[in-house]
């Protein structure tokens, strides 16, 4: 190719001398064909060779770029239009499946609504049991601590007794002294005639043995035995006693305490008994309870489960319906576009293969044109024409 256009160069510059003297003969005008016009040609030819292959180059890759985006625009409509093909039976299907959810639902809500209505009867029944046995364990509680301070209080009492106050209370004849002793006799022997009461008053220990008294161990017979010995004397009260002797008003007052506390005593634990076998059996129906309450768990999360699973559902169909919707307008965008440009893009098409010939002959087109505008200047159009011709 270098050897074609160097042998081109030198006959192009050799033709103008011969057409330059041909010239001068005929019209008697000098053209001075020199050297440096052979340089022009060489570097005005490079020049224009790089220019015109650039601006022909670069429109074809535009052409082609543009034909290569049709393609994948084409692409884009196959693969939205193959999206739209799938889409359809899975939205269907979507459909049937929120259908059927719903309709099982409503059938599992019924079920649930069901148990809980039962469930909570039984809740009511169950918290009223409980606070009714709450209500008379804490009656049972509040009556026990108002009695046992006043009954430790008697005891403490008993405490403050020096053995020669004992002694002197002892020896006392005072008819309400010695109803204080039969008192204490039936309390702590379960009779009250003089022979008990003077074994009693006998014993070292008596203090010890009175302040070990149980009321909840005194015998029913004793407490009535104990009722009636007060009821027959209505005066006899500690501070009656006291009158009688100081020292004996704490005797006085234990053997009060102890019976009244022995009334306190059976009435607690009458409640407490009810108290045990009532929580026996709420404890039975807190069983049965938790059983139904867990049974209503599992009905209460299957519904949720399902609720769950349909708003999921709806979310994935809303989500897919969305997707058919933007496919819709992108297709139709694209199928606008595609249209619009089928003819253009067999134009392009025809027009890249012209360029792609163009760009091949461009080295003499080029060349033409170079020497043209090297060597043509002062020569007229005819033998230009010649020139070229030649």
């Amino acid at each position: 190719m270098k050897a074609s256009l160097a042998q081109m160069c030198m006959f192009s510059h050799i033709t103008v001398e011969q057409e330059a003297d041909r010239y001068f003969k005929m019209l008697k005008r000098k053209v001075y064909n020199t050297p440096k016009g052979y340089i022009d040609l060489i570097s005005s030819y490079l020049l224009f060779l790089k220019e015109k292959y650039n601006e022909l180059n670069s429109y074809k890759n535009k052409l082609s770029g543009g034909l290569k985006k049709l393609a994948e625009t084409n692409e884009i409509v196959k693969s939205l239009e193959e999206s739209l093909t799938k889409l359809q039976p899975i939205l269907k299907e979507k459909a049937v499946e929120q259908e059927a959810l719903i309709g099982k639902i409503k059938i599992d809500r019924v079920d649930a609504d069901k148990v809980k209505e039962v469930v909570g009867a039984e809740e009511q029944i169950v918290n009223a049991e409980a606070q009714k046995i709450k209500t008379v364990k804490d009656e049972a509680d509040r009556i026990l601590s108002e009695a046992l301070p006043i009954l430790q209080s008697a005891k403490e009492s008993l405490d403050t007794l020096q053995r020669q106050e004992l002694a002197e209370v002892k020896g006392n004849q005072n008819p309400m002294i010695k109803v204080m002793w039969q008192c204490c006799a039936i309390v702590l022997y379960n009779k009250e005639d003089d022979d008990t009461v003077r074994k009693m008053l006998a014993d070292a220990s008596l203090i010890s043995r009175m302040k070990e008294v149980d009321p909840d161990r005194i015998s029913e017979d004793v407490q009535k035995k104990a009722k009636k010995k007060f009821a027959a004397n209505p005066a006899f009260t500690p501070d009656e006693v006291a009158k009688k002797q100081g020292s004996a008003k704490s005797i006085a007052k234990w053997v009060k305490a102890v019976v009244e506390c022995t009334d306190i005593a059976k009435e607690v634990s009458t409640k407490q008994k009810y108290v045990n076998e009532m929580s026996g059996k709420l404890e039975g129906a807190l069983s049965a309870l938790k059983v139904k309450q867990d049974q209503l768990a599992v009905v209460v999360k299957k519904v949720t489960d399902l609720e769950n699973q349909l708003h999921e559902s709806i979310k994935e169909k809303d989500r897919l319906e969305n997707e058919k919707i933007l496919t819709e307008e992108r297709l139709d965008r694209a199928g606008k576009l595609t249209t619009g440009l089928a003819d253009e893009q067999i134009r392009w098409k025809e027009k890249v293969e012209e360029l792609k010939e163009d760009v091949r002959k461009l080295i003499g087109d080029v060349f033409l044109s170079a020497a043209s505008v090297v060597y043509y200047g002062p020569f007229t159009g005819s033998f230009r024409s010649e020139i070229v011709e030649k």
